[in-house]
């Protein structure tokens, strides 16, 4: 019968202990990378969520002023049918043309601004 000696043994019980170790220490480095990389993402949606909630919002308002300026343009062109109330129905459309305007251009000054913190952030936000 061979006989391993009691050094080899001690050697390979400190080799499974150091192993044990390592591996419990990897494993704690590993959630708390991975908490972080779930933070991060979370950060991400959430940044994506409200940015896009700003855009449906600002997508709303912009057709709702469409529909009231195009229900302007047919109330000015009933009033000059009947030849009624024309100044206050322009008026009207000048407003909401105004309105229009207004909301078209904030648009395309949100559009130029994230894109160019897209440009200069990139995958950081």
């Amino acid at each position: 019968m061979h006989i391993v000696p009691s050094y080899f043994m001690l050697a390979f019980y400190c080799y499974l202990v150091f192993g044990r170790l390592f591996f419990v220490l990897y494993s704690k480095i590993l959630v708390r990378l991975s908490s972080d990389e779930d933070l991060k993402l979370s950060d991400t949606f959430r940044y994506y969520a409200i940015d896009t909630g700003a855009a449906r919002d600002l997508l709303y308002r912009r057709c709702r002023a469409l529909a009231d300026y195009e229900t302007a343009n047919r109330n000015l062109d009933k009033a000059r049918a009947r030849m009624k109330d024309v100044q206050t129905a322009e008026d009207a459309q000048t407003a909401a043309n105004e309105r229009f305007k207004s909301i078209s251009e904030s648009a395309k000054l949100g559009i130029k601004i994230s894109s160019a913190k897209s440009s200069l952030f990139g995958e950081f936000i």
